[in-house]
């Protein structure tokens, strides 16, 4: 598929890494439960920035530890 841009529009481009991992199920449980919990406060991040309720990255980190201890992790 070739994507045609107008002159308007402007291109956006993804960086993407991709990895063979060998490791044991437990690390596996490990990595999948850092993706989410960075996934929880990168979602959590983008509401309060929205709401209006964080004008600057250094508001937003301070609620990141407590985004942190608020996750609930799956066992």
């Amino acid at each position: 598929m070739i994507n045609v841009l107008s002159q308007e529009q402007e291109e956006i481009k993804m960086l993407v890494l991709e990895f063979k991992a060998y490791a044991k199920p437990d690390q596996f449980h490990a990595i999948d439960e850092a993706i989410r919990i960075c996934q929880f406060i990168r979602n959590k991040s983008i509401r309060l920035w929205m709401d209006g309720g964080a004008k600057s990255w250094f508001e937003l980190s301070k609620y990141c530890a407590i985004w942190a201890s608020e996750f609930e992790p799956i066992s």
